[in-house]
Formats: structure tokens, C-alpha cells, sequence
């Protein structure tokens, strides 16, 4: 008994050393499983968070997308309100556009009604020709019935200058000038003088080739531009972080300029006292000679003024002339 005893325990001592390795082996499989299983778990929230980024990407994109589709759609109503206005435009003009005494055009983005310098001035002059005023009462009437609408007047010349000895000095001041009484002319007529401004390009803004007479004459004109509304201007919008940089720049700089503002002060509050009484001494010495100067400056005043008075009245005399030939003229225009 006592031998089957002691068998029966080393057979359970062989089991348990059994059952303690199989543990460790479980153990260890269960370990690499566990570790396999964790990387794979990690692989899968990297894929997550991927698929998770890729997608706020492509809302962001669609969000994007369908804000310039709906601008696009904006755009496009707008270039149709300018398309409609033209052809409007264009039917009420079409008996002057027809008998030359406009043209109505697109360019760069603006709608334009064209007139020769023929049909309005006479060369080198400024001052509307009688047969200007009626196709200007019928364009008038167009312009009034037109809403919601600014009118530019651009007077245009070609690159030849002008005669020394006229009214005008250069092509700026003709051709501004020249804008200037169609506008006044417009304004009588009934079209709002808030809806109107003038302008003056001189030789800069050419249509055609100015070393032909055939340019030079299509380069003469006046314009009247249909200026777009701001509903019509595409949308600009500015980074927020370059306004908030420039805002923090420029309050940095407020500040340095406020502390040194204050150092000087400080400084200058320190120096007063001790610059005081030297201030009196200098001044003393300051006055005996300003005391001088000035009985040198009444002597020199006295000849100077002399001299003076004498140009003065040659001088007026000149522009006295000038002033009435130039009244001369505006009321030849008048």
C-alpha cells in the first residue's frame, strides 16, 4: 500500500508538472495572441481615424463644392440680368446705333455706349455742337430707365498733342472737360446726378491703332460705362489669421510707440529742473541778439518789400489778363 502510495503521488506530481508546463504554453500563446490582437486592433483605429479624416476631407470638399456651384448659379443669373440689360439697351438704341450715332459694346466685363467726338464737339474744343444735343435728350431717356445703375462719362483722345496758344494745355484736361458737359448736359435731362460721375483718360485707353487716321478717329470718343451693382462682383473673402496677425502687429506697435512716448516724457521730467537755470543764461544772451537781428530784419524787410510789391503788380497784371481770357472762353461755351 505504501508503495502503491507513493506511486500515486509522483503520478500526480507528473501531472501537475504537466498541467504547470501546459499553463505556460497556454500562457505564452495566449501572450502572442494578445499581442497580435492588440495590433491588430491599433491597425484597425489608424484605419479608423483615416477613413474618419478622409471623410470630414470630402464633406469639407462638398460643403466647398456646393458653395461654388451656388456662387457659380449667382454668377450666371447675373451675367443673365447683364445680357437682358444689353439687348434692352440695345433695342432702345437701335435706331441711333443704326444711323451711326452710337454703338453699343462688352468690354472688359462693363457695358458701353460709344460715341464719336464728331457727333459732339469740334475739334480741340469742349463745348457741345448743337446737332450733340438731340441723339444726347434719347440716350437720356434711356439712362433714366435704367434702375439701380451708375453711369461713368469717360472722354477718350488720341495721341496727338494739342495746339500751344488753346483753351486746353493737354489732352487731360480735353478730354475731362469734354466728359464734364455731357455729364452736365445728362443731368439736365433728368438723368440723377447721383448715378453719374465724369472722367478723363486722355490718350491712355486707345481702341484701335493711333498711327493710322482711322484709329486716331475711333480713339476720339466719349463713353458712357453701365457700372456693374456690387451684388454682381465676385465674392472676396480674407484669411482670418492674416487680419488677426495684422491687428496684433499693429497693436505691438501702438504699444512700443506708447512706452517710448512715456520714456522721453520721464527723461524730459528728469532734465527740466537742471536745464531750467541754464535755460535763463542762454536766454539772456538769446535775447540781446535776437534784439539785433531783429533791427537788421525791419532794414532788410523794408528793401525786400519794395522789391516784391514791384513783381507783385507785374505779376498780377499777367494773370489779371489771363484770368479774363479764360473767363472769355468758358462763357463762349456757356
Amino acid at each position: 500500500m505504501w508503495k502503491k502510495c507513493q506511486e500515486d503521488v509522483l503520478e500526480q506530481k507528473k501531472r501537475q508538472e504537466q498541467l504547470k508546463a501546459n499553463c505556460a504554453k497556454n500562457a505564452e500563446k495566449a501572450k502572442r495572441r494578445r499581442e497580435i490582437l492588440v495590433k491588430e486592433i491599433k491597425k484597425l483605429k489608424d484605419d479608423l481615424q483615416g477613413r474618419e479624416s478622409r471623410i470630414s476631407s470630402l464633406e469639407k470638399k462638398v460643403r466647398a463644392d456646393a458653395e461654388q456651384i451656388e456662387e457659380l448659379n449667382r454668377q450666371k443669373k447675373e451675367v443673365q440680368k447683364r445680357s437682358d440689360l444689353f439687348k434692352k439697351l440695345a433695342q432702345k438704341l437701335r435706331e441711333m446705333i443704326e444711323a451711326g450715332s452710337l454703338q453699343v459694346e462688352i468690354r472688359k466685363g462693363r457695358m458701353i455706349v460709344k460715341m464719336s467726338d464728331r457727333v459732339l464737339f469740334d475739334p480741340g474744343r469742349a463745348k457741345l455742337k448743337k446737332e450733340a444735343r438731340e441723339p444726347l435728350k434719347k440716350l437720356a431717356e434711356v439712362l433714366k430707365d435704367i434702375p439701380d445703375r451708375d453711369f461713368v462719362v469717360a472722354g477718350h483722345t488720341d495721341d496727338k498733342k494739342l495746339k500751344s496758344g488753346g483753351r486746353f494745355k493737354s489732352n487731360w484736361e480735353l478730354s475731362a472737360a469734354r466728359s464734364v458737359q455731357v455729364v452736365k448736359f445728362l443731368q439736365r435731362e433728368g438723368v440723377d446726378g447721383r448715378r453719374l460721375s465724369a472722367a478723363g483718360y486722355s490718350e491712355f485707353d486707345p481702341v484701335a491703332d493711333n498711327s493710322t487716321e482711322g484709329g486716331r478717329t475711333l480713339n476720339r470718343r466719349i463713353e458712357i460705362v453701365v457700372m456693374p451693382k456690387i451684388s454682381e462682383l465676385p465674392k472676396i473673402e480674407l484669411p482670418k489669421e492674416d487680419i488677426s496677425e495684422q491687428g496684433k502687429g499693429a497693436a505691438e506697435k501702438d504699444k512700443a510707440e506708447r512706452d517710448k512716448t512715456e520714456k522721453d516724457k520721464t527723461e524730459k521730467d528728469k532734465t527740466g529742473t537742471d536745464g531750467k537755470e541754464t535755460g535763463k543764461t542762454k536766454e539772456g544772451a538769446e535775447g540781446t541778439e535776437a534784439k539785433e537781428d531783429e533791427e537788421s530784419g525791419k532794414t532788410k524787410e523794408k528793401t525786400e518789400g519794395s522789391k516784391d510789391k514791384g513783381a507783385k503788380g507785374i505779376e498780377g497784371e499777367e494773370s489779371g489778363k489771363d484770368k479774363e481770357k479764360q473767363n472769355k472762353e468758358e462763357e463762349e461755351d456757356k
